[in-house]
C-alpha cells in the first residue's frame, strides 16, 4: 500500500473497496469515482490510490473512456480462456457446441481412465474462426451434454465444481489444416493455422482441463503490451482478431 497515505486510512479504504469488489459479479462496472468516494466515505486521493493498488493486483481493470471494471472475484478462475479474453476485448462472438462424449483419455493428454471430450466451434462475424477440443477429467463432468454447455462458460462450470483453473501451461505451434479442419473452418486444405495447446491445473495441482485450439491464421495475430497483461493472462490474452480491412 502507498506509504504516502496514513496507515489506518489506507487500510480502511482498501478494506471497504475490497468488500465492494467482492460483492460484484465479474465484469461489473464500478460507479464513477466521485460517486464511489461518497458511497464509501473516502477522499478522492485515497480512493484513487487504492484503485491503482487493486488494478495492479488484477482485481480491477481500468478501460480508457469506459470506466473501471471487476476483473477478478474471490474464487474466480485465475486463468482465462479465449472466450473470456474476446469478451474482455469487446469482440462479439458465438460458440457452437459440436459434440460432447465420454471417451478413453487420449495418450497425449497425460490423463488416465475416461474423460469427457467437448468439441466446440467459435464464430466471429458469421465466420468460424476456431475449433477447440477439450478433455475434462472428473466425475462431475460426466453429466455434461450439448444442451448444458450451450451458452455456458466452461471455466465458470469448472469454478462452480471446485475445479477453478489457477495455473496453465501452454504451447503455441504453427500447423496446417487437414481436410476435416479446413472444411469446418472454411479454408483451403493445407492453410496455415495457429494451434494453442493448454493444460490447466486447480490450486491443489490436479489437472482439470486439457485442450487444443486451432485458429485461422488469417483471423488472429499475436499482440502484446504492458497494458494487456493481467493476472491469469495467457496466450489467449495475446490473441487478437485481425480487422477485416487488414486481411
Amino acid at each position: 500500500m502507498n506509504q504516502l497515505l496514513e496507515p489506518d486510512a489506507a487500510r480502511q479504504a482498501e478494506e471497504r473497496l475490497r468488500g465492494l469488489v467482492a460483492g460484484l459479479a465479474l465484469g461489473s462496472r464500478l460507479p464513477p469515482e466521485r460517486e464511489l468516494a461518497v458511497d464509501l466515505g473516502l477522499g478522492r486521493t485515497v480512493l484513487r490510490t487504492v484503485l491503482m493498488e487493486l488494478t495492479a493486483e488484477g482485481w480491477l481493470e481500468r478501460r480508457q473512456g469506459a470506466g473501471t471494471f471487476v476483473a477478478r472475484t474471490p474464487g474466480s478462475p485465475v486463468a482465462t480462456g479465449l472466450s473470456e479474453e474476446l469478451s474482455r476485448r469487446g469482440v462479439a462472438f458465438e460458440v457452437l457446441v459440436l459434440d460432447v462424449a465420454r471417451v478413453p483419455a487420449p495418450a497425449h493428454t497425460g490423463l488416465g481412465g475416461d474423460v469427457v471430450e467437448v468439441r466446440r466451434a467459435r464464430g466471429v462475424g458469421g465466420e468460424t474462426v476456431s475449433l477447440e477440443t477439450t478433455w475434462l477429467p472428473g466425475a462431475w463432468a460426466v453429466g455434461l451434454d450439448v444442451v448444458s454447455l450451450s451458452g455456458a462458460s466452461l471455466y465458470g462450470l469448472l469454478a462452480r465444481h471446485g475445479d477453478a483453473p489457477r495455473a496453465v501451461a501452454e504451447r503455441l505451434a504453427a500447423v496446417i489444416a487437414d481436410a476435416d479442419t479446413a472444411a469446418r473452418l472454411g479454408v483451403p486444405e493445407g492453410s496455415p493455422l495457429l494451434e494453442v495447446g493448454r493444460v490447466a491445473r486447480a490450486e491443489d495441482g490436479r489437472v482439470v482441463e486439457v485442450s487444443r485450439t486451432r485458429l485461422r491464421a488469417d483471423r488472429f495475430h499475436l499482440r502484446s503490451s504492458a497494458d494487456d497483461r493481467h493476472p491469469g493472462a495467457s496466450l489467449a490474452a495475446l490473441l487478437t482478431i485481425t480487422p477485416e480491412e487488414n486481411r
